[in-house]
């Protein structure tokens, strides 16, 4: 007999999640448009009827019936409808083990054209309740991913593999998420010392661990901001800043716009 593991593609299956943040199907008209949008989702737009466009850096494309589109996350996107579209569409993040997006170095908007009735079997699974169903949607979601991701000629790279140091401060990190949350005290609970996690997380994640928990900080600030009621008082205490305006000049800092306009442009 012979047997073969591959234990880093067990590992990474199990550590690669699929965040859905929001689908829905719509029916719309001029009222849908938007400026200067970046959103902390990939957009996974699929066309049923109408027409509408998507702009990003002056490249203009077109939304047509039997297509579907990806629009990765952190584009700065303008869009608009001139009469009416009918669309199906998904808010999604490929999350990683180090809980980055797979897609956070894409560049560009990536589009297909779907097999003939396609389009109306997503838009049934997607109104359903069955549990059948949800599995059935999330496998052609995966699928559509991967056939727009090479369509558009993007290399995923080969499967990072991180030590048990690493993946126990990922955890961590996760569990504790906070603005308070010191790399002293990271090393600390994994019985390392500041230098020695410090070269840790530059080596195998490419960042400082401080830089790595603004990263997250700001991609939960992002999310908190569009899916939440919450005040920006409020959103900025439950991340542990000091105090709103604080967090209100670290927001701005890393996406240019205060959160309070980045709420705004994004409820468009």
């Amino acid at each position: 007999m012979k047997l073969r593991y591959n234990e880093q593609l067990d590992s990474c299956i199990n550590n690669l999640t699929m965040d859905l943040s929001l689908s829905g199907y719509v029916q719309t008209g001029p009222e849908w448009k938007g400026n200067n949008i970046r959103a902390p989702f990939n957009r996974l737009y699929i066309v049923e009827s109408g027409s509408g466009w998507v702009q990003n850096e002056g490249e203009k494309i077109l939304l047509e019936p039997g297509y579907a589109y990806l629009i990765p996350l952190g584009m700065q996107l303008s869009f608009g409808c001139p009469q009416a579209l009918s669309k199906l569409y998904f808010h999604v993040n490929l999350l990683k083990p180090d809980r980055y997006d797979l897609l956070l170095s894409l560049d560009k908007i990536c589009v297909i054209k779907l097999p003939e009735g396609l389009t109306e079997t997503l838009i049934k699974l997607q109104s359903s309740k069955a549990m059948m169903d949800a599995l059935l949607l999330k496998q052609h979601l995966f699928t559509l991913l991967c056939t727009l991701l090479a369509e558009a000629d993007f290399t995923l790279g080969n499967i990072s593999v991180y030590s048990h140091n690493i993946s126990r401060a990922i955890r961590y990190i996760q569990l504790n998420l906070s603005a308070k949350l010191q790399v002293s005290e990271l090393a600390e609970q994994c019985f390392l010392s500041q230098r020695q996690i410090y070269n840790l997380f530059q080596k195998e994640l490419g960042v400082t661990p401080g830089q790595y928990i603004e990263d997250q900080l700001m991609h939960t600030a992002q999310r908190l901001l569009i899916q939440t009621e919450d005040s920006i008082a409020a959103i900025s205490e439950e991340l542990g800043f000091a105090d709103q305006f604080y967090f209100s000049r670290k927001f701005k800092k890393a996406y240019g716009q205060t959160p309070l306009q980045y709420r705004k442009s994004n409820r468009t």
